[in-house]
């Protein structure tokens, strides 16, 4: 009984891990995706001489800051969670394991 609770409780860390990952991946695509290729797509579609084309770059602009500053906070406070939910299953395992 005792080492079936244990493998439980280690599936799901690793279960936790491997949902940690893919989340992680997937945000490190999306900001791949909006730092280099809406760039190349803003230049291709516009020229300079297009009378949008300087509000757009501003906007672009302000849009990286505020995102690079909400995923840097987001990934803070998931971490965070995360780690506490891991450290929770951790001492579980650790109770589990003494008696």
């Amino acid at each position: 009984m005792q080492n079936s609770q244990n493998n439980e409780t280690a599936y799901q860390i690793s279960d936790q891990i491997r949902k940690k990952h893919r989340i992680l991946i997937s945000t490190a695509a999306i900001i791949i995706l909006f730092y280099i290729l809406f760039p190349i797509v803003l230049s291709s579609f516009m020229s300079e001489q297009n009378i949008y084309f300087l509000p757009l770059a501003w906007g672009y602009v302000l849009l990286l800051f505020l995102m690079t500053w909400g995923i840097g906070v987001w990934h803070f406070f998931f971490t965070k969670s995360f780690n506490r939910k891991l450290d929770e299953r951790g001492e579980q395992a650790k109770a589990g394991g003494d008696q």
